[in-house]
């Protein structure tokens, strides 16, 4: 036994009592065709992430919206990969010229569009909307 390991407990060692479950850190829904994001963006509130996984901006951008997810629970958030066959002429990446780019839906209904990944932006467009519905 070193003369430093007397001194260094394990996790399980130090609190085995207050041991967590994993949380997730995430609440996007990865949309793997249209008719699964048609059902998404009749909620009061919907945001879709339209990212290229190829795209700097756009993987730089992906932990801010995990984050946003989790701190408008009321808000539905999804997310489609630009290069995803099945979405190919779809309402949802018809007109997208860059990534990342955003939609944000009510109730079925296209409110706004965002181009690029600005939090100030996205934030302020969902608490701004939250408040008028």
């Amino acid at each position: 036994m070193s003369s430093h390991s007397r001194y260094y407990k394990t996790y399980g060692q130090l609190a085995p009592e207050k041991k967590q479950a994993v949380v997730s850190s995430t609440r996007v829904f990865s949309a793997e065709n249209p008719t699964t994001v048609d059902t998404k963006i009749n909620a009061q509130l919907c945001v879709i992430d339209i990212f290229g996984s190829w795209c700097g901006p756009c993987m730089k951008f992906k932990p801010i919206f995990d984050e946003l997810s989790l701190a408008y629970q009321n808000v539905e958030f999804v997310s489609i990969d630009i290069d995803n066959s099945s979405f190919n002429g779809s309402q949802y990446t018809a007109d997208v010229k860059g990534v990342p780019y955003f939609k944000v839906y009510s109730r079925g209904k296209l409110i706004k569009e965002i181009k690029g990944g600005n939090r100030l932006e996205l934030e302020g467009t969902i608490s701004t909307l939250l408040k008028q519905l």
